[in-house]
């Protein structure tokens, strides 16, 4: 994996980097790396290139991590939200006109957040997805993620897991939008949301707006404590409570954390869960 310094221009076959622009410039199997403090960035994908980016945000009071994407080919794009900050915000922008555009949201920061992502499906058999997981303790967080389908045939998935916990409260907004003239066009999603105690909130907000009568579109949504099913059956094999709930909450968040290019990534973000949750 190849780590960008922001802080200076860059330029080789693969990638150029100027003036808060990264260019992905020719197919790379090798996950790029950046590390995000108060810096906002414009992305591009030029035609047909594949390329895979893994962001690691650094959060801060004041300030609004604003980001375009334009995707003309194949990105699988990464971000993991830490820190802490009174009150936080994003607001991610991503027009896709390539044939492939995959979004791994992970929000482990603490405190309260406003966040949104607008993906619009431009091209002719397009696909689009969102993959989102949040942590939510001791503030409040309001998400809103967006899937429109503008164009025929293309393809548009939702995935967002959550887990409210120590006075937290967690809102998902989750929106798909079909425009009229998008035929044989897919828009669905789901949510899967857990209230660890009395004193959490968890609220689930799916929309469907369709304007277009030969379409595939549906949501699912569930929010509640945590299985008491999973919970006894994990019990009755002799593995202790606390134990039994960490392997409960992790695999919620396992289904987001795989997609995660990196072993080493993926075990801090495990790690991390279990700290913010049961030892805080």
């Amino acid at each position: 994996m190849f780590e960008l310094d922001l802080n200076r221009e860059f330029s080789n076959e693969y990638i150029t980097y100027k003036n808060n622009k990264l260019v992905f410039c020719r197919s790379n199997n090798e996950p790029l790396l950046l590390k995000r403090f108060n810096q906002n960035l414009d992305i591009e994908v030029l035609d047909g290139v594949s390329a895979t980016l893994i962001e690691l945000y650094s959060i801060n009071d004041g300030f609004k991590y604003q980001d375009k994407i334009i995707n003309n080919g194949y990105l699988n794009h990464q971000k993991i939200l830490q820190g802490e900050a009174d009150i936080f915000n994003y607001d991610f922008e991503v027009s896709n006109k390539g044939n492939n555009y995959t979004l791994t949201l992970l929000d482990l920061s603490v405190g309260s957040l406003k966040g949104n992502v607008s993906i619009d499906t431009l091209n002719h058999h397009g696909e689009s997805y969102i993959y989102f997981a949040s942590l939510c303790g001791k503030g409040e967080k309001v998400i809103n993620n967006q899937i429109v389908n503008r164009n025929a045939s293309t393809i548009g998935i939702m995935e967002n897991y959550g887990v409210a916990f120590k006075d937290g409260l967690l809102d998902i907004i989750g929106v798909g939008d079909i425009k009229h003239g998008c035929v044989q066009s897919t828009n669905r999603q789901k949510s899967n949301l857990i209230i660890m105690d009395e004193t959490a909130k968890a609220i689930s907000r799916p929309y469907l707006y369709i304007d277009e009568n030969d379409v595939t579109a549906s949501h699912a949504s569930a929010v509640g404590e945590i299985s008491q099913e999973q919970l006894f059956y994990l019990l009755s094999r002799g593995i202790g409570e606390e134990a039994a709930r960490r392997m409960i909450i992790l695999g919620y968040f396992q289904p987001v954390v795989n997609k995660i290019n990196d072993d080493k990534i993926r075990e801090e973000i495990a790690n991390y869960i279990e700290e913010v949750i049961f030892d805080a």
